[in-house]
Formats: C-alpha cells, structure tokens, sequence
C-alpha cells in the first residue's frame, strides 16, 4: 500500500456519529481512509509532548496510512512526556474536540489501538465546552483507559484525583473550569474482563472498540473486541454538562485511531 501522511490543520471538518438504538443518527462518521478528518464546525487539536519539545511543528495528531495517530506519524513516540511535570516547555494532554455545542444525547465509538506501548491513558469525550487555546478552561465528561501507572496529571492531582493501582483500569470522569471528579471507576483487579490492548497486554497489537453514551443525566461505558458485541463496564448518572462538542483524549501513550463514530437519537 501506498504510504501517505497528511496532517490536520488547527481547524478542519468532521462528520460522524454513532449512538445504540433504533431512532439513533449518524452525526459524524470518519474511517480516514482518504487521508482527511473532515469535522462538524471545525477541529480542535492540542497537545505538547516529548516529540513536540524537540520539534515544534508536529501537530499532536495525523493521518498515517488510513488512521488517526498522535505526534511525528513516523514513530510511536505519540504523547510519551505529557506527565513530565518539570519538562520545558510543560507537558499539555492531547486533546481533539470536535462536533455541534448543542450536541447533548450522543454515542461516541472509536476503534482504538495502542502502538507499542504499556503505560498511558486514552478517553472518549463528549459534552465538552469548545476550547481555541490550551489554557481555555477544560469541561467534558470522558470515559478513560489507563493500563501502567501512568502519573496522574497535575490538573487531575489538584482536584484529588488518584493513580488506579491494578490497571488495566476504566473510569468515567468529569471536568469542569479545570475541576475534575471521578464519577465511577473500575479495573482488573474488580474485574478481570477488561482487556488489555497495551504491548504488556495479551491483545497487543489488536484493536478494541470503545463507546461512551449520554442519555439525560446516564453516562455509560462499553468495549467490544469484535466491534458488534459490545460489553457496558460503567456507568454513572451526573446532570451538571447538558451538552457539547466530542472527541478524543491522550497522555504518555500513541494511540491509533480508527472508526470514529458519532450518533445523535
């Protein structure tokens, strides 16, 4: 196969949504396969981690051979440094957000690998307040994947956020102006379906598709292995974000990205 490389522009376009149930609407669907992530109302990219300390002007995410990827697209470097608290510049997680503000009931589906690493964090956004700056306060509710022990990120660690000590571990989190509470949380130790989709893990190298859905005030979060079946891990009831634009959240990992899926009821 041809090998290309596009990368992203601070704003572009993107188009897909995917949501379980009958009445469920695609808002915006994206496989990358034409080498474009073409957003709804533009898209939000950012991100500082050890590939962009030594060169600035890799954008935190491209398109590599028909998927989405973090950092140089050359390496698996991704976000690896993002937790450095003491690095220069400092570390900023990587953030893509996308999609309609009045968005409220959605499904957010992606198929997600981890590229050759064991340590680091991977969410799934939705409802988020639209940022233009890095410094912009962060709102959104994710669903989040940690395997290692990845540092908690100062943000996180100022609202009391703690390391889950028996990754792989799942959680449901909100943030809002910069606060984060955990609203529900589970790991392999609690149980020990949670696959593990890390190089340390026995499906390293495979795909696995996570989805996180908003229904009123009923957040919830799924994987699948083969992208039919899915299995609800979480969930938790939290009103206080009644709606945003979408997306993807990383740090100290370089996640592929694959099947971006939004669905609106």
């Amino acid at each position: 196969m041809k090998r290309t490389s596009v990368v992203l522009g601070l704003l572009g376009l993107v188009c897909a949504v995917a949501m379980p149930g009958a009445r469920a609407a695609v808002c915006l669907k994206e496989d990358f396969s034409d080498g474009k992530f073409d957003g709804v109302g533009g898209v939000y990219m950012q991100g500082v981690s050890d590939v962009q300390r030594n060169d600035p002007s890799i954008l935190p995410f491209n398109i590599l051979d028909g998927v989405l990827k973090t950092g140089d697209p050359s390496t698996t470097a991704g976000a690896d440094g993002v937790s450095t608290v003491d690095a220069d510049p400092p570390g900023v997680r990587y953030l893509l957000l996308t999609g309609d503000p009045a968005w409220a009931d959605v499904s957010v589906t992606s198929k997600i690998m981890i590229d050759s690493q064991g340590t680091g964090s991977v969410a799934l956004v939705l409802r988020a307040a639209p940022k233009a700056k890095p410094g912009d306060p962060d709102t959104w509710y994710e669903f989040r994947y940690t395997t290692g022990l990845p540092p908690v990120l100062p943000d996180e660690e100022a609202s009391g956020i703690q390391q889950n000590q028996d990754p792989p571990s799942l959680r449901i989190s909100k943030v809002v102006n910069g606060k984060w509470t955990q609203l529900a949380e589970t790991d392999v130790a609690k149980n020990a379906s949670i696959p593990n989709i890390s190089n340390s893990g026995d499906l390293a190298g495979e795909f696995a598709t996570f989805r996180f859905t908003a229904t009123g005030t009923l957040l919830q979060g799924f994987i699948s292995l083969d992208g039919t079946n899915f299995t609800k891990f979480l969930e938790a009831n939290d009103g206080e974000l009644k709606a945003g634009r979408v997306g993807i959240m990383t740090y100290d990992y370089s996640p592929v990205f694959d099947d971006f899926t939004v669905e609106c009821p």
